[in-house]
């Protein structure tokens, strides 16, 4: 038997009796388990109060689930899907969401708001402040806080409104309440050091996107302590030889982390794998970038499948969201030759490190119990949140 230590990873250290499952706990066995310690085959999870308690190699077992067990994806940049718009979505509505995601295999999330006019940010808090008070006194925490995607972006705008993009405003992110966790901001905008610095200050995570900003105001902004950058090679200009931009800048910036959309649409395989080759496997991070199936009347009913799921475009044929689930995102990975524990890093480890919650992501002792069972075609089966299984 090899025991498998949480404390290496961050995650508190406590006496590990044997497993062996009494009347409060559930165990799981499964052929292979995706731990951050490498692959176990067979594996055996112990599950106590929603906590993962054990994990052990199970040799000669004989009932294993014939599947890969891996933490249950964590996706920072969620629109909407089906017909749900965070936009436009109530608490309700937002929960209802939830539903949808966890049975793709999403076990956390940030519900993301688009460029909107500033005096509608509060109504999107408000909502999700509704449904995270839903959750909590549900005893579930699947949703993390909210991403804004703006309005102090830069000059690409993509398919965001150019009227509701906006310089800084410093009274605005004073009045930000801790419901919001990620903005992602333009560093060529005046002022945007002093931004990324306010944010940072109240605990929100700063990312670049839509942007061309040069290498000076990119390194001013990650000294003032952006720590992302939002969806690379969408929304910005792209490597060029000559020209400084901020895709060459992220794929040799080694202490930033990057979010790619890897739908197969709006990042190609040969340019996923650039950035699975080019960033260190704890600083990349695979975001689905969801959105409903119609936003506003913009999008088109039709989506163009590249690979797991599908991208939506406006009307003008601009690529502006997808429909493939984290799940979708990580097949992909796994398509394109990426390693399954590097595929794990990107759709579960590395998003919540980045947003501070290193209570899940993995599956180790001491970590929530959100876990996706894949088959062999890396198909969602079984989902478990909080030990509980949803699906």
């Amino acid at each position: 038997m090899r025991r498998y230590p949480a404390d290496v990873y961050g995650w508190p250290m406590s006496q590990q009796p044997p497993c062996s499952a009494d009347g409060g706990t559930r165990e799981i066995t499964v052929e292979r388990a995706v731990t951050p310690f490498g692959l176990i085959a067979p594996a055996g999870i112990e599950i106590t109060d929603g906590i993962i308690s054990c994990v052990e190699r199970r040799a000669g077992t004989s009932d294993a689930m014939d599947v890969t067990l891996v933490p249950g994806f964590v996706d920072l940049q969620v629109n909407g899907r089906d017909d749900v718009d965070i936009a436009t979505a109530s608490a309700e509505d937002i929960l209802r969401l939830d539903g949808m995601l966890v049975r793709a295999g999403t076990t956390s999330w940030l519900p993301t708001v688009v460029t909107r006019p500033l005096d509608e940010y509060s109504a999107r808090i408000e909502a999700v402040d509704g449904a995270t008070c839903i959750q909590a006194a549900n005893g579930t925490a699947s949703i993390l806080g909210l991403h804004l995607e703006g309005p102090f972006l830069g000059r690409r705008k993509g398919a965001h409104r150019r009227d509701h993009i906006v310089g800084p405003d410093l009274d605005f992110v004073a009045g930000l309440t801790g419901t919001v966790r990620l903005m992602t901001i333009g560093p060529e905008v005046s002022g945007a050091v002093e931004l990324a610095a306010a944010l940072v200050e109240r605990g929100i995570v700063v990312a670049i996107g839509h942007t061309e900003a040069t290498t000076a105001e990119l390194e001013a902004v990650a000294g003032a302590g952006a720590s992302l950058v939002t969806h690379l090679f969408n929304a910005m200009p792209g490597l060029h030889h000559r020209d400084e931009t901020v895709v060459g800048w992220s794929l040799v910036k080694d202490d930033m982390s990057t979010s790619v959309i890897a739908d197969l649409e709006h990042v190609s395989a040969r340019a996923l794998r650039v950035a699975v080759r080019c960033k260190p496997p704890e600083r990349l991070v695979a975001v689905s970038d969801n959105v409903a199936h119609l936003s506003e009347g913009q999008l088109r009913p039709e989506f163009v499948s590249g690979g797991h799921g599908a991208a939506a475009r406006l009307s003008n044929g601009t690529i502006a969201g997808s429909t493939a689930s984290l799940a979708d995102c990580f097949a992909n990975l796994v398509a394109i030759g990426v390693s399954v524990e590097h595929a794990v890093a990107a759709t579960s480890t590395n998003p919540s490190r980045l947003i501070g919650a290193r209570d899940r992501g993995v599956i180790a002792v001491g970590a929530r119990a959100d876990l996706v069972a894949l088959d062999h075609t890396w198909h969602v089966r079984a989902v478990w949140r909080d030990g509980r299984r949803l699906r």
